[in-house]
């Protein structure tokens, strides 16, 4: 019989969830997330902001439970130093990342360290003060060279491919932002063995995914994750 490794490491491909948050009516059921997760959640001062974690983590569960073909409790999540969710008490090599901004939330499983990143583009965020901070000079010249439409756009884009990069590398956000120089205009670039894309993101959104090699992702649909989300027997 197949283990769960070999399952897993057969497919040697890099995988994409996307869910609407809000579009989950449903809470979770409580015994998907861990008592750390429940407490974090709580902390939250706005209800939207509690849901929205609490949904997008127990979506993490779901999905690294169905992957590895085990029940969601059997799952030793923890944060590491950074706050970056990662598998502990598990055999099976897997890499995954989670990213949330808005009412979308990303997830990425690969046989690899992958990292993935989304944000909700605001069109009033005083962007100016980012980029002389944690930008590269050659960034900051080309965005601010762009026209005041193009701007905002090219200022998440970059941000998505440093994020993505940064937790692929297991970094904390702001350990290194300026290490990597991005293009806004280029869809893909590499550093070393790291290939960093732009990947489709819902109106409104820039996303971005960082893997080791050239595999492609698949791309699964909130379509196919509402079932595991609203499911009372997982």
């Amino acid at each position: 019989m197949e283990s769960a490794r070999e399952k897993f490491e057969s497919r040697a491909i890099e995988k994409i969830f996307i869910a609407d948050l809000d579009a989950l009516d449903e809470p979770p059921p409580r015994g998907i997330l861990s008592p750390a997760e429940r407490d974090r959640a709580a902390r939250f001062v706005r209800g939207e902001d509690r849901r929205r974690y609490a949904k997008s983590h127990a979506l993490l569960r779901l999905v690294l439970a169905s992957e590895l073909g085990v029940a969601p409790s059997e799952l030793g999540l923890a944060a590491d130093r950074f706050g970056k969710p990662e598998l502990r008490g598990r055999p099976v090599p897997v890499g995954f990342s989670l990213s949330h901004s808005g009412r979308m939330a990303l997830v990425a499983v690969a046989p690899r360290a992958v990292g993935i990143d989304i944000e909700e583009i605001r069109a009033h965020v005083e962007i100016d003060a980012v980029i002389e901070r944690y930008f590269t000079p050659g960034e900051a010249a080309e965005l601010r060279a762009l026209p005041p439409e193009a701007r905002i756009p090219a200022f998440y884009r970059c941000w998505t491919f440093k994020e993505a990069y940064l937790k692929a590398l297991g970094k904390g956000l702001w350990d290194g932002l300026d290490a990597i120089e991005t293009l806004p205009g280029r869809d893909e670039m590499r550093k070393e063995r790291w290939v960093i894309r732009s990947i489709p993101a819902p109106e409104g959104y820039a996303a971005a995914i960082a893997t080791e090699g050239d595999a492609r992702p698949a791309r699964h649909s909130v379509d196919s994750l509402v079932p595991l989300i609203l499911s009372p027997i997982l």
